[in-house]
């Protein structure tokens, strides 16, 4: 059955877990249709996961042919298109970008804002898996459709994975 994902229990652990800094791994596909993995700073919000990327890299190519992208971190997976949004001295992104700072204590340690080509990414995902490991449930969230489900967990599984990492 599915239930209603805006407003609810799982939006709610959703934001607390990704809400904040979170290092995922974005996959993206190059023209020549070679799978591109690559280690992020990001965070959820407001119903984006938001990065700074730079214009000159290959993610920055891949996603100008290809948008749709892969987030995954642990047993959490968000897909959905990604855009450049564009400078952080944007009149358009003052509000992401105070949000930003206040997220990533370390901004200003690691941006270039006087580089015209870095960037802001904004990745509004489409879909998600989430492992909600505490309560042992594994969830399925279509944000198009503003919904979720329970799906299958195997936690003998994920036990034995987890032994080997």
């Amino acid at each position: 059955m599915d239930l209603t994902f805006k407003g609810s229990e799982l939006e709610k652990k959703l934001v607390e877990r990704y809400g904040q800094d979170n290092i995922m791994i974005m996959a993206t596909v190059s023209k020549d249709l070679v799978p591109r993995m690559r280690v992020l700073d990001l965070f959820y919000h407001e119903g984006s996961i938001y990065t700074v990327g730079h214009k000159m890299t290959r993610k920055s190519e891949d996603i100008l042919i290809n948008p749709v992208v892969t987030l995954q971190n642990g047993w959490n997976e968000f897909v959905g298109p990604a855009i450049n949004i564009g400078h952080p001295l944007k009149e358009e992104n003052k509000e992401i970008r105070e949000v930003f700072i206040k997220m990533l204590s370390w901004y200003f340690d690691v941006n270039d804002e006087s580089d015209e080509n870095t960037c802001y990414l904004k990745i509004t995902p489409t879909n998600a898996i989430f492992d909600d490991r505490e309560n042992k449930k594994r969830y399925l969230i279509d944000f198009v459709n503003n919904t979720y489900k329970e799906t299958w967990f195997n936690d003998h599984v994920a036990s034995k994975i987890e032994m080997v990492f």
